[in-house]
């Protein structure tokens, strides 16, 4: 005789499985807007602008434009290689997490067992341009 599914106990505990990824969610968007605000701040300072100016100048640049102008102000001031080159990892891994979160707010996510499928797919013009994570609630 085969074994009854005990449909409850399956739904509770997929409740708990998209629980957690949503919260880990709202975790990480606050975490980047964090990271997003300490960085215009670094941009605000790079600049050598204060308050007002910076806000009346600046306000609006996210993640991406900033770390252009930051790579600008750079060459601008001739930063040594060294100096150039630990900013560039820092700009390079917060330009894929910057990437993740866009895909992740703007195309959504798939679930797939225990993880789930970040992807650009539905909007990219050429098959080179895809990309796909797969996450979980914990990464």
């Amino acid at each position: 005789m085969r074994k009854r599914t005990n449909w409850k106990l399956v739904r509770k505990q997929f409740a708990r499985h998209v629980d957690k990824y949503y919260l880990a969610l709202g975790r990480f968007v606050s975490a980047f807007s964090d990271a997003e605000a300490t960085l215009l701040d670094v941009l605000w300072l790079s600049a050598k602008m204060r308050a007002p100016y910076a806000q009346a100048v600046l306000s609006g640049v996210r993640t991406e434009a900033a770390i252009g102008y930051i790579n600008r102000i750079a060459e601008a001031e001739r930063w040594s290689e060294k100096k150039k080159a630990n900013w560039q990892r820092l700009f390079t891994q917060l330009g894929l997490i910057n990437k993740l979160r866009n895909d992740i707010l703007h195309y959504g996510v798939s679930m797939f067992g225990s993880y789930w499928v970040v992807t650009n797919k539905r909007v990219v013009h050429h098959p080179d341009r895809i990309r796909e994570i797969h996450i979980t609630a914990e990464t």
